[in-house]
């Protein structure tokens, strides 16, 4: 598949709800562009929500996202994500934003890699501004070294420094294929889960990663 043909599917299965997949259900979609050099990578993430039981869409967001790469399998990021987010019913509308700050260490173990991701960020624009710490723990496995398809999974935990309590937590599985050498699509299941309100929300997720280099082969 050419890599033009690839990213325009791709776009369609992420930003177009698909009500047959998820009836009833929140559908998430991001396609991430990402651009990389020996130590430093950039990527332009495209983030669209909806929810076929309210109007949509719920979420509509971008930013910029720079990951370091560090000795000893350690990355730091920084970025700035913002958009557009209904909640509600009247539905109510927000602009809103998030810089965040983030530092990750890797492990790699046969074919699986660990990742635990450490987040600050500031989500404004709803609400109060919420000051957030989240952990994200995730495995990855690939069967061969070109990593032309695999499964993940993860769990992240979500703590509001401002009542210094747990608030969301997030548990996703999924797998996914590379379409070719720079479209990788990704598709999951996601269990969002609110503390605060007891309430859990079924997700079904796409991402599509869009690479402007070419990719090097795993080591």
């Amino acid at each position: 598949m050419k890599p033009w043909v690839a990213a325009w599917f791709c776009a369609l299965v992420c930003l177009v709800p698909a009500r047959g997949m998820a009836q009833g259900q929140p559908v998430w979609g991001e396609v991430d562009v990402v651009s990389s050099w020996q130590a430093v990578a950039v990527t332009a993430p495209v983030i669209f929500r909806t929810d076929s039981r309210l109007p949509n869409p719920q979420l509509a967001a971008t930013g910029v996202i720079v990951d370091v790469r560090l000795p000893w399998r350690m990355t730091v990021s920084g970025g700035y994500l913002g958009g557009y987010l209904a909640t509600g019913s009247p539905r109510t509308s927000s602009l809103v934003g998030v810089p965040l700050v983030a530092a990750t260490k890797t492990f790699a173990v046969w074919r699986i890699v660990a990742a635990d991701r450490n987040v600050f960020d500031d989500f404004r624009g709803f609400g109060t501004s919420a000051a957030r710490y989240r952990n994200r723990f995730s495995l990855d496995f690939a069967p061969d070294h070109k990593r032309e398809w695999h499964l993940f999974g993860d769990n992240e935990a979500f703590f509001d420094r401002s009542v210094s309590k747990l608030t969301q937590n997030r548990l996703r599985l999924g797998g996914g294929r590379r379409l070719s050498e720079s479209v990788l699509l990704d598709i999951y299941y996601l269990r969002w889960t609110v503390t605060s309100a007891r309430t859990s929300t079924n997700v079904v997720g796409t991402t599509v990663t869009l690479a402007l280099n070419k990719r090097r082969e795993q080591e």
